[in-house]
This record gives C-alpha cells, sequence and structure tokens, in this order.
C-alpha cells in the first residue's frame, strides 16, 4: 500500500538523510518534496481510486478482453497479474524480476513463501504459450516464469536450512549466493534485436522499447553520462539515447503541470512510465 501522510512524516526524515549521506542528492530531493507534500495535506485531499476490486476484474477495450487478478501476498500485498486474452500476453509486475534479483517489500505486506504461492497460482491459469512481460528483466515466456519461481524457492530453502543449524541473521545474509542470471538459462522466447517482435502466430505485432529503471544515477557518471554532467541534464542526455525511461516514483496526486512540461520538453522523442511502487 501506498505510504500515508503520517508514514512520510514519521519514516522520510531519516530516508532523507540516508540518501544524503549515499550521495543520492535526487533521491533526496524527491524525498523532501514528499515531506512538504504530506504536511499540508489530508488522508481526505488523496483521491479515491474509480475502480476496486476484491479478487479479480474483467475489462473490455478495443477488442481485447484484459483480466485482472490479485494474488498471494508476494512482492507487496497489493499485487496483480493482468492478462490480455486476445494478444495472450500477461503482465506481472513486480511479481516477476526475469534474471533480476526481486525485492520483497515485507514492510508492505510483501512475503517469501506467498511469492510462491502467488508465482504458483499464476502458471495454474495461463496457457502454456503466453508472452510475460516482467516488472524487471526481459520479455519471456512460462519457461522462464518457472526458472524464476525454482530460484525463489532455492532461496528459502537456503535460508530455512540455515535457520535450522542456527546460523545467525546478519551471517546468512553474508551468504554468498549464486547469481540469479548465472543459475538461469536465457528465455527462450524473449531475445530480440527488432524494434517489433511477433511471438505469438496471429497476434499483432508490438513496438518494444528498450530503457532503465530510473536513469538519476551519480554511480554512471564516468561510464554512461559525462563525469561533469550536471543532474539537472541528465534526463535529456538520457533520452537522447533511450526511447524510455520508467519513472519510478510515488504520486499521491497528478504531477503538476509544470511537471509534465518540463518532462516533455527534455524527451521529445522518449516515452515516461510514472509508476508507484506497488503498480
Amino acid at each position: 500500500m501506498l505510504a500515508s501522510p503520517a508514514d512520510i512524516l514519521r519514516d522520510y526524515p531519516a530516508l532523507v538523510e540516508n540518501a544524503k549521506k549515499a550521495g543520492r542528492e535526487e533521491q533526496a530531493k524527491s524525498l523532501t518534496a514528499q515531506i512538504e507534500w504530506a504536511k499540508g495535506v489530508t488522508v481526505e485531499e488523496i483521491p479515491a481510486p474509480v475502480v476496486t476490486y476484491d479478487s479479480e476484474l474483467r475489462v473490455h477495450v478495443n477488442g481485447e478482453t484484459v483480466q485482472i487478478w490479485h494474488t498471494p501476498p508476494a512482492h507487496t500485498d497489493g499485487d496483480s497479474a493482468v492478462y490480455f486474452e486476445k494478444a495472450n500476453v500477461l503482465h506481472l509486475g513486480d511479481l516477476f524480476f526475469n534474471q533480476v534479483i526481486p525485492f520483497i517489500d515485507v514492510r508492505s505486506g510483501g512475503s517469501p513463501a506467498g511469492y510462491l504461492k502467488a508465482l504458483d497460482a499464476v502458471i495454474a491459469r495461463v496457457p502454456a504459450d503466453v508472452t510475460i512481460i516482467p516488472g524487471h528483466g526481459e520479455v519471456t515466456d512460462v519457461a522462464g516464469l518457472r526458472r524464476f519461481r525454482e530460484y525463489v524457492a532455492g532461496l528459502i530453502e537456503m535460508a530455512r536450512m540455515a535457520r535450522a543449524a542456527g546460523q545467525s541473521r546478519d551471517d546468512f545474509v553474508k551468504t554468498d549466493v549464486a547469481a540469479y542470471a548465472s543459475t538461469a538459462a536465457t528465455p527462450t522466447a524473449s531475445r530480440t534485436t527488432s524494434a517489433r517482435r511477433t511471438t505469438n502466430p496471429g497476434a499483432e505485432a508490438m513496438r518494444v522499447l528498450v530503457g532503465s529503471s530510473g536513469y538519476s544515477y551519480k554511480e554512471w557518471k564516468g561510464t554512461f553520462y559525462p563525469e561533469d554532467l550536471p543532474a539537472t541534464e541528465m534526463l535529456r542526455y538520457y533520452a537522447e539515447r533511450f526511447a524510455t525511461v520508467e519513472i519510478n516514483n510515488t504520486f499521491y496526486r497528478m504531477p503538476t503541470a509544470d511537471v509534465l512540461a518540463k518532462w516533455a520538453c527534455e524527451t521529445p522523442k522518449a516515452s515516461l512510465r510514472a509508476e508507484a511502487p506497488n503498480a
């Protein structure tokens, strides 16, 4: 769930300090802006969702039927899978980190055991030939999702065995775990160097945009960004080289027209996707 104004005022000042100590100035600014917002807003002023559902929902749009179903607590307690029937495409968001180490947000209700239940439920429900879009990593298939499921199961088993052996939490987190990418085979249905892909016969071709989750990383200076590039110019520089970027931030209200205009000016040929933590 999204943080309430009270939670922001309680927790975010420490996060701001941590971001400053780590040199993440843009993150510190973003967190500070949210603190200022929380000081002047009440819960009643936050717009309520237009559509809600307890377990699942179907949306019919442009000749497509979209199934949305809630899963057991996994990445968070607010995860949903989205299946496009006609296209035979499944979007899992942060329920699926393909060849990327997953983040399980326990503070937001996430659960390792729940992750396995959610993945098992998804695998049992979708067609064997479905194309799967993860929240992070490359587009893949059911085999790729199964590999991710086995990786999560392996981590849980390692933790269980360590606990049974009396190993401390601090010692366990230092355990040398094989990188997910090295233990998982290359997805069989996802590799493409083309801007168009048609893995499903009869499905309409879709345009694939390549980008990253976020762009404001000082660690990229000297490798991707020039050493002397100001942080204020990072988005413009990025957009000249990649067609899309995820603005991985939390919007408790719609961005202002000025913010959107600034982004549009800096990214005339790119695509921006703004995402809340549990989207």
